[in-house]
C-alpha cells in the first residue's frame, strides 16, 4: 500500500492537474503489473475497471524513449521493428 501511495505522490507531482482517479489508476497499474504473471493481467485489469468505472488513462508519451532506443539499436545493428519496440515498452 505504501508503494502504491509513494507512486501516487510521484505522479501527482510530475502531472499536478489531473484527476485523483487517473492518478491514483496508474499509480495502481504502475506498482503493481509488473508483479503479475501474464494470466493474471486480464484479473487485475478487471478488477481495476470495476474500482474505476470510466476513468480511462491518457495514452503514454514514448517519443523521447522510442528515439532513444532505436539510436542503440543501430549502434548494436539490430532492427527496431514495431513488435521489438513494443516488447521494450510493455515487457
Amino acid at each position: 500500500m505504501i508503494s502504491v501511495l509513494r507512486a501516487a505522490g510521484a505522479v501527482k507531482q510530475t502531472f499536478p492537474e489531473e484527476e485523483e482517479a487517473v492518478l491514483m489508476l496508474k499509480s495502481l497499474k504502475d506498482v503493481n503489473l509488473p508483479k503479475f504473471l501474464a494470466h493474471d493481467i486480464p484479473l487485475f485489469e478487471g478488477i481495476l475497471l470495476d474500482l474505476f468505472p470510466g476513468v480511462v488513462l491518457p495514452a503514454p508519451d514514448y517519443r523521447v524513449m522510442r528515439e532513444a532506443i532505436i539510436v542503440v539499436c543501430k549502434r548494436f545493428n539490430l532492427q527496431p521493428t514495431p513488435i521489438f519496440l513494443e516488447k521494450v515498452f510493455f515487457q
